[in-house]
């Protein structure tokens, strides 16, 4: 009796955690827990907007990439990563945690509306495209001007830390110096006592032979 009610509960589970491919598309979501990935984009890519999709989808580069809502999406071994800008940084996420408008399509799917639309004689023309090229363009600069604005930050700081640092480090050159001087003296007067002393005992010797 027990043993059925846990099947058919298990079974009940399966269920519930595992809705149809078309409401959610890729189910399929590998964690790693190791170190941020890096992937290598040299220069933006070139994007297909899909009009009744309504996001874009990167053409011609190394890697799957999807503009939506000022956010860029990326599909690479069965995982998915979100990234303000297309350098990355990129962090994983969990295919529920798509936008709808793009878990909804599997992402063959996606890619032949890609390619559709890319051999569209007019797509580069319409106006959906130029909107979204606009907005992306406009993204990459502000993404670009806070970089910048972070690294001249990072380097002002860091000429600030070696500045307040400077005098730390001559008074503790200083003590070194003097604590050294202090060291060579003290060696000086033992090595005269030394001296001394032993300049006695021999005139004490020299004396009681007479």
């Amino acid at each position: 009796m027990n043993k059925n009610i846990w099947l058919t509960a298990g079974i009940a589970g399966m269920l519930l955690s595992n809705p149809s491919a078309d409401a959610r598309g890729e189910v399929t979501v590998q964690i790693t827990t190791g170190s941020r990935p890096s992937f290598v984009i040299n220069s933006a890519p070139n994007f297909v907007y899909l009009r009744t999709q309504g996001f874009s989808v990167s053409v011609g580069s190394p890697y799957d990439i999807i503009y939506y809502r000022n956010s860029y999406y990326l599909y690479h071994n069965r995982n998915w990563y979100r990234s303000s800008n297309y350098h990355g940084p990129w962090m994983i996420i969990l295919n529920q945690r798509l936008p709808y408008q793009i878990r909804r399509h599997r992402f063959d799917d996606i890619r032949r509306y890609r390619d559709v639309e890319a051999r569209r004689s007019d797509h580069e023309n319409n106006r959906y495209q130029r909107n979204d090229d606009n907005r992306r363009r406009l993204l990459d600069q502000r993404n670009e001007s806070h970089n910048q604005k972070v690294e001249g930050q990072q380097k002002r700081n860091e000429n600030t830390r070696r500045v307040e640092d400077q005098p730390k480090q001559n008074v503790h050159n200083q003590k070194v110096e003097g604590q050294q001087k202090n060291n060579a003296k003290k060696k000086r007067v033992e090595g005269q006592s030394n001296k001394n002393a032993n300049s006695k005992g021999k005139q004490n010797k020299s004396g009681k032979r007479d």
